[in-house]
């Protein structure tokens, strides 16, 4: 699953990684003023870094960042908004497999924050969404660059419009859905 990306160096891929993107859906609930609300999340061109063996010879990365230029989100009973700085801090507690070309899962708590949100047609730099809380991913071996981060499960806390909120969302990588329905449009379309 993903993009074969060449390179000459082997440590490479170990500090570098990204794909093309993810979707989801998501729930907030407001502390704040009893807003509750469904959103649908996108995010563009996603590049990681990771540091390989931090944390005294703990194996492979434990500590990472995602940066993404560009994240679209809408709030189905409020309205949508695009954010142009997007960074989250990761970490993984749970043990990496020997072979890269196993499935593996990530669990830890992380911090995000975006930036940069143009909504009502003004980029307004006063305003961001900070999230915080733990997640659990499934990812999928991939080429030597792609990070196939399968599907990401957040739950945690957001601010985000002064107010506070619980939320959750559910995440999926593009290619992986390309995968997982070209399948079955072509077997429908036959």
């Amino acid at each position: 699953m993903g993009y074969n990306v060449y390179s000459q160096s082997p440590y490479l891929t170990d500090y570098f990684s990204f794909n093309l993107g993810d979707m989801g859906i998501g729930y907030n609930n407001s502390t704040d003023n009893e807003i509750r609300n469904f959103e649908f999340n996108l995010s563009l061109a996603n590049l990681f870094f990771q540091y390989p063996d931090i944390g005294g010879g703990l194996g492979k990365s434990r500590v990472g960042i995602k940066m993404s230029p560009f994240n679209f989100r809408v709030l189905f009973d409020d309205n949508f908004n695009f954010s142009f700085f997007n960074i989250d801090i990761f970490t993984n507690f749970l043990p990496f497999p020997d072979d890269d070309r196993l499935w593996y899962f990530n669990l830890g708590p992380f911090s995000s924050i975006n930036w940069l949100l143009f909504e009502e047609k003004q980029i307004k730099p006063e305003s961001y969404i900070f999230n915080t809380g733990l997640r659990f991913s499934l990812l999928a071996p991939g080429s030597i660059f792609y990070r196939g981060n399968v599907i990401d499960f957040d739950i945690g806390y957001r601010r985000i419009k002064n107010t506070n909120n619980i939320y959750f969302t559910i995440k999926f990588d593009f290619v992986f859905l390309f995968n997982l329905f070209l399948p079955l449009v072509i077997r429908n379309s036959a």
